[in-house]
């Protein structure tokens, strides 16, 4: 699932399903990819 925060201007990317437990224990914060940005 791909969710974005305009606030933030950040899309966050999740790669588990939302049924999945547990707890994060880090992120990691990608360089923008222009090729996919909207409106480029």
């Amino acid at each position: 699932m791909i969710t974005y925060a305009p606030e933030a201007e950040a899309a966050y990317i999740y790669v588990l399903p939302s049924s999945a437990s547990g707890t994060i224990k880090s992120t990691e914060e990608l360089p923008v990819n222009e090729c996919i940005v909207a409106g480029k």
